[in-house]
């Protein structure tokens, strides 16, 4: 916490976001209706994976049922149109995550993506059309307001990973989970890494090797001026 800082952001609600980079970091709180969100996020310090780590709280006297929409745009490739309708998505029957391959691109033929949320049950599409809506975009996507996603999966499609999860919180308490987004060289290694992350505590570890290496990095230069709010 010492390498923060902070930046308040308002919202159109009026309850501001509290934006605090760190050395290896980004974290975002917000307040809302006596729902308290802490969202970080960073790069595994050795895999090619981006980990965000969220926790939500209730802090009111009722309960909650929540739910979170996790949201990638797949390319595989130099343009998104161009190469879309050669990505092929699809479920990965061991650790659930959505998988996503370009067999046509010179690159990304020999490249794993997926993306995953550490829960058990989830909808999804991996339509970018049915999530977004005719006419509508990533402002106010039609899926954020259906009670369930279609399930869409394979090739052919306007290629995108939207996960949905569900969560029922008591007064009072709080949950943690992680969403998962990364690239491997081929299905196992893939699956390895997706199983590695959905586990919370690996993701709190991660982060602690993160923070630990930016701190060695850097505490190898210091330097001192007559002012030290520049040092």
């Amino acid at each position: 916490g010492e390498y923060w800082s902070a930046t308040p952001q308002p919202t159109p609600s009026g309850d501001p976001y509290r934006v605090c980079h760190g050395f290896g970091y980004s974290r975002f709180e917000h307040a809302h209706a006596d729902l308290y969100s802490e969202l970080t996020q960073f790069v595994a310090r050795e895999a090619p994976v981006k980990l965000t780590l969220l926790k939500l709280v209730n802090k009111s006297d009722r309960a909650r049922r929540i739910s979170l929409t996790a949201y990638a745009e797949w390319v595989l490739g130099e343009h998104r149109e161009r190469g879309g309708p050669h990505v092929r998505t699809r479920i990965d029957p061991e650790c659930g995550a959505r998988f996503a391959h370009n067999p046509y691109h010179a690159t990304s033929a020999n490249r794993i993506a997926f993306h995953a949320i550490g829960t058990a049950r989830k909808a999804f599409t991996a339509d970018r059309r049915s999530f977004l809506g005719r006419n509508r975009d990533l402002a106010a996507p039609l899926g954020m307001r259906l009670e369930t996603l279609d399930g869409m999966l394979g090739a052919g499609l306007d290629p995108c990973s939207a996960q949905r999860a569900v969560f029922e919180l008591a007064p009072g308490a709080e949950i943690d989970t992680v969403v998962v987004l990364g690239a491997a060289t081929n299905d196992a290694e893939a699956r390895a890494l997706a199983q590695r992350f959905a586990d919370i505590d690996a993701v709190r570890d991660e982060l602690e090797r993160v923070c630990a290496q930016w701190r060695d990095t850097l505490s190898q230069l210091r330097v001192r001026t007559p002012d030290a709010a520049c040092d």
